[in-house]
């Protein structure tokens, strides 16, 4: 009796463990402030806070992820057909080699995109990111408005209005 009342329990706890560590990799959803944070940038450090009033995307993303790197082409061309349109892209990298393997990435790719570098994960790890690539959209008052889990192709029309519609709404 003792034993199934045990197992009983462990099975529950285990099943209450699953829920909580699912709930967990989902990430931040729409609705909720987008954490501020402060990273290197080539150009120096970049917070969230200085694009306060501006639509920003934030991309998780690493060279070692290959569809991170399928999708980077695509990005680059939604940041320059968005360029100056209150729309910002802020690439964050989770490379561990640093900007070594970032430098090594953008040689064969070029990107005008702003590039941030988060080796350690831990702005990825406030935003819930648990794999590769992840987006948020971020509109101008801070607010997280769509969640992007995956490769995806930037330029679809459906994603461009999205954003657009976002950008006008200052």
């Amino acid at each position: 009796m003792k034993l199934k009342t045990l197992f009983l329990i462990l099975l529950v706890f285990l099943i209450l463990c699953y829920f909580y560590i699912r709930q967990e990799k989902q990430g931040l959803k729409p609705g909720v402030r987008a954490p501020a944070f402060s990273l290197a940038s080539r150009q120096g450090a970049v917070t969230l806070k200085d694009y306060s009033g501006q639509v920003v995307l934030i991309n998780f993303w690493a060279t070692w992820c290959p569809p991170c790197v399928s999708e980077m082409p695509s990005l680059e061309r939604l940041n320059q057909r968005m360029g100056g349109k209150n729309f910002k892209i802020l690439a964050v990298s989770l490379d561990e080699g640093g900007w070594p393997a970032v430098d090594r990435f953008t040689k064969k790719i070029p990107l005008s995109m702003t590039i941030l570098l988060d080796a350690r994960g831990d702005v990825a790890s406030e935003y819930g990111t648990s794999f590769l690539p992840e987006s948020y959209l971020i509109d101008s008052q801070g607010v997280i408005v769509q969640k992007y889990s995956g490769s995806r192709d930037w330029m679809d029309p459906q994603i461009i209005s999205e954003i657009e519609a976002y950008a006008q709404k200052q």
